[in-house]
């Protein structure tokens, strides 16, 4: 239902599934051999995203948090952003990380949280 003044996401805003291994569709207790298959699993959920935005005039971007801390802290399933950045730049979508709250060093190996994926992002947030 919805609330007076409120319209929810405008119809040029595609959602991907969140990659959420543990509490998600795709989990790591489902017994596969590979978890980076995870990754992979979740990303195509963003490749259908840009596919239904190509059907409207294409995607501009994709963002994400690199650890999803709004989502529950989670953090992103080996290869997630490797298989989600190959699908937005097939696309001709820009990558976006979102590293406002777990940027400069908080993930504690890396300055950034994109640099835990192995992937070079086009923005940074900050």
């Amino acid at each position: 239902m919805m609330v007076q003044g409120e319209r929810g996401r405008p119809d040029y805003v595609h959602k991907a599934e969140m990659p959420d291994g543990f509490r998600g569709l795709h989990r790591y207790s489902d017994g596969m051999d590979d978890v980076t298959r995870i990754g992979e699993k979740y990303a195509y959920s963003v490749k259908e995203a840009l596919c239904a935005a190509d059907q409207r005039g294409g995607a501009a971007g994709f963002i994400v948090e690199s650890v999803l801390g709004c989502g529950g802290l989670i953090v992103l399933p080996d290869g997630y952003l490797e298989a989600a950045y190959r699908h937005c730049r097939e696309h001709g979508a820009l990558c976006i990380a979102d590293e406002v709250q777990v940027g400069f060093g908080r993930v504690g190996t890396h300055f950034w949280g994109f640099e835990t994926q192995g992937v070079v992002p086009d923005i940074v947030t900050l």
